[in-house]
């Protein structure tokens, strides 16, 4: 019954969206690509999705782009959303713009959150499994569970490790790659970095969660001089702070790799992978 409402909900938004934007914009793409949802219309069909639901928990809230995204949106003035992150700096940095809405931000780990059990009615999770640390992936999805209310939803949302069929996708998995090894090398940290769809969702429901909806979201192609201009700082900052030479050489003959290809090529179009959970 669950899986049918969500299905009729997001297939009945998906047709009203589309022809919102194809009408209003003149949007030139304006249905699914090869079974993967395009990224603009995603973006309006979740947060439609979420609109819906009054106690919220982001995981993974970083500068809080998700969550202005949502009140922005929702303008749903009994919904209340609460931010995780264990980037206190970053939280701090995302707290002004949200000051008016409904909205608290906690600084703490994911893996030990100060909440209740079953005090949430959605979690949701948006590119970030794939940045935290390795040995705590499993805490996370099992602390999810314990603070989301009985049979509520988790909605999932990650890239996804898959194979390159050209040079600007080749590009998006490097760039990955690299920062993941610039941060193990520099700091220690070995984060559990992008993994197939089989992999997400094997630890979701080794750890109790039911699959109620899967999808592929695809994102735009970003063009060489603007994907050169916007990528690298952080990469390169931790791979300058890599003490072992050989270990900083093979960052740097990566990133300069990525920049060779990134500026012929362009970057992605990204892939994601969306999942609707049932605790």
């Amino acid at each position: 019954m669950l899986r049918d409402k969500l299905k009729s909900f997001l297939a009945s938004d998906m047709l009203m969206v589309k022809e919102a934007l194809c009408n209003t914009f003149n949007y030139t793409v304006c249905t699914e690509i090869n079974g993967a949802i395009l990224l603009d219309m995603f973006k309006l069909i979740i947060r439609g999705f979420v609109c819906k639901f009054k106690y919220v928990v982001d995981v993974g809230t970083g500068s809080g782009k998700f969550i202005r995204s949502l009140v922005n949106v929702c303008k749903n003035s009994s919904q209340f959303i609460i931010g995780v992150d264990i980037d206190c700096e970053r939280l701090y940095k995302a707290k002004d713009p949200l000051n008016e809405y409904l909205v608290d931000l906690v600084c703490s780990d994911a893996s030990r959150s100060p909440f209740r059990n079953g005090s949430a009615d959605l979690i949701t999770m948006f590119l970030t499994l794939h940045e935290v640390e390795e040995d705590i992936v499993d805490s996370i999805i099992l602390e999810a569970k314990r603070v989301l209310k009985k049979d509520s939803l988790l909605l999932f949302i990650d890239k996804y490790l898959f194979k390159a069929s050209k040079p600007s996708e080749e590009v998006s998995l490097m760039t990955e790659e690299a920062y993941h090894k610039a941060m193990e090398y520099a700091e220690g940290i070995k984060l559990w970095g992008l993994r197939e769809p089989k992999e997400y969702i094997g630890k979701f429901t080794q750890h109790g969660f039911k699959v109620i909806l899967k999808k592929d979201v695809r994102g735009k192609h970003i063009n060489g001089e603007t994907f050169i201009k916007s990528w690298g700082r952080d990469t390169v900052r931790l791979a300058n702070a890599i003490g072992d030479e050989s270990r900083r050489n093979e960052v740097m003959s990566l990133v300069s790799k990525i920049r060779e290809l990134g500026v012929k090529h362009g970057y992605g179009p990204v892939r994601l992978i969306l999942l609707i959970l049932k605790s």
